[in-house]
């Protein structure tokens, strides 16, 4: 009787803690800001694609978490929470590796320029980066180089199989759009060449 509760409080609390880490995310994509000023992205900030294929109704989660590891990663919530991309380290580069995250320091921020340009900053020596003029004090070490190509409607967000630079590139993917398509896709994957 003793195994019986046990595997059924065992079961129950898994099952609560996979709808709880669902729920953590939202589905709604972060938007650039526009005029002159940049926006500090919040530390455990998480975005996530709804996914109707996955038990969790979430296929990949962006999170950002300046209070702890520093980095800005991308999870897939179907597999175990398995590593597929973070903001690489170096500079303009994603990499699948996740030792080579840019950030891991503290006091690193996150800035969503209003040039367009997302933006990971860590400390100048004993000066902290903020985002105000495009990451002041700080040392840029990743960037998606999405700069000037904020028109007004430009947004990160989490996309399955996407289409850039004439490549369908699969499964769960970092997103930079605006009104002319996609302008940033971390990479991590094999592509799909489709011409």
């Amino acid at each position: 009787m003793k195994n019986r509760l046990f595997l059924f409080l065992f079961f129950a609390c898994t099952l609560l803690t996979g709808r709880a880490m669902a729920q953590g995310c939202s589905t709604a994509p972060l938007t650039f800001p526009t005029g002159s000023s940049d926006k500090t992205v919040a530390s455990g900030t998480c975005i996530a694609n709804a996914d109707s294929d996955s038990p969790t109704g979430q296929g990949g989660r962006l999170r950002w978490d300046d209070a702890g590891n520093h980095k800005l990663v991308l999870f897939d919530s179907e597999h175990g929470g398995n590593f597929l991309w973070c903001a690489g380290g170096a500079f303009g580069v994603g990499t699948g590796n996740s030792n080579d995250c840019a950030g891991g320091v503290g006091n690193t921020v996150l800035c969503m320029q209003h040039d367009g340009n997302l933006v990971v900053y860590i400390p100048n020596g004993t000066t902290l980066p903020h985002c105000v003029n495009s990451g002041d004090g700080g040392i840029a070490v990743w960037a998606s180089n999405t700069d000037g190509d904020n028109d007004g409607q430009e947004e990160l967000v989490i996309e399955e199989n996407v289409s850039f630079g004439g490549t369908t590139r699969t499964g769960e993917r970092v997103v930079i759009r605006n009104r002319s398509g996609a302008q940033f896709v971390g990479l991590g994957y094999v592509d799909t060449d489709t011409n």
